[in-house]
């Protein structure tokens, strides 16, 4: 039973984590899409992590 409370844990931490980060990133992203060339990289590279 423990490993799957656990498994529960970690599940919810992930989720809420990532909850975190859809919320923070878009703000974030603004400033750095107009600078040029970090943008179209940034994205580049976070495709090829797909």
């Amino acid at each position: 039973m423990s490993t799957y409370r656990l498994l529960g844990i970690l599940f919810i931490v992930t989720g809420v984590f990532l909850g975190v980060a859809a919320l923070l990133t878009p703000p974030w992203l603004g400033p750095v899409k107009p600078m040029g060339p970090a943008g179209p990289s940034f994205q580049n590279g976070a495709q090829r992590l797909k």
